[in-house]
């Protein structure tokens, strides 16, 4: 009888062994899972980043910073986000000066191609363009490439502003090399008789001092330069009723 119970406890025994062994087999450990979890979690971040951009299809470039494309089988306009190249398209005003050659740059690299549009904050702007970041298939950001290569000022508009900076620094770099439209000549008479600038905070334009528009700033919004230099690397747009790009 004693045996017998002696032996039945060796069986429980046994059991509980086998299931303990197998228990710390199985579980992983503590710092492993949490790698697994950032690993899966790293996945989703990069998914929802692919997902923000769109593929569509450049069917005409209209000038340096508009293009019309075809999303989901419809024409739409877009305005490349944070950029402003010389006009050419508008009725009343002259074409200004390294306007035709920001659009034959923008034409011979977009027209007829497919593309990637990334969007900021606000989708559309007043006149129901959408807005937007432009991507090639190479992965080269358009619009940077636009400021890099002296064909466009930066425009900041809030509330998209995701690269602003990124494209401030650009600007910087392409005008202390003359690139593109910096490369053109000043009217440096005009430029030695003014002693400062007049830029808006709200706007972010930047004005001469006699110019209307200037003066009509808020003192609450008021931002005085002691040079245009100044003002463009805090990402200041020229107003181009007292300046413009005719005068840069």
């Amino acid at each position: 009888m004693l045996r017998r119970k002696i032996l039945i406890l060796l069986v429980i025994l046994a059991f509980i062994l086998a299931g303990c062994a197998a228990a710390s087999v199985t579980e992983p450990e503590p710092e492993k899972a949490q790698e697994i979890q950032e690993d899966s979690s790293s996945s989703k971040t990069g998914q929802q980043e692919n997902q923000k951009r769109v593929k569509v299809t450049v069917t005409r470039v209209v000038d340096g910073d508009t293009v019309e494309v075809l999303l989901n089988g419809k024409e739409e306009d877009v305005r490349l986000i944070g950029v402003d190249t010389p006009e050419t398209k508008r009725p009343t005003k002259p074409v200004e000066p390294y306007g035709p050659e920001a659009s034959a740059f923008t034409k011979k690299n977009l027209e007829g191609k497919e593309v990637y549009l990334e969007f900021d904050t606000q989708q559309r702007d007043n006149y129901g363009r959408l807005l937007c970041y432009l991507y090639l298939e190479d992965g080269t950001f358009f619009n940077a490439d636009l400021i890099r290569q002296g064909y466009a000022l930066v425009l900041t508009v809030p509330p998209n502003v995701r690269h602003s900076d990124m494209f401030v620094q650009l600007q910087r770099e392409a005008r202390e090399n003359q690139r593109g439209l910096w490369g053109l000549e000043t009217d440096s008479t005009q430029e030695k008789q003014e002693t400062a600038y007049i830029g808006s905070s709200s706007s972010k334009k930047l004005h001469r001092p006699e110019c209307v528009w200037g003066q009509k700033i808020a003192d609450h919004n008021k931002v005085l330069f002691k040079s245009r230099e100044e003002a463009l690397d805090q990402g200041y747009v020229l107003c181009k009723v007292c300046g413009g790009r005719n005068k840069l």
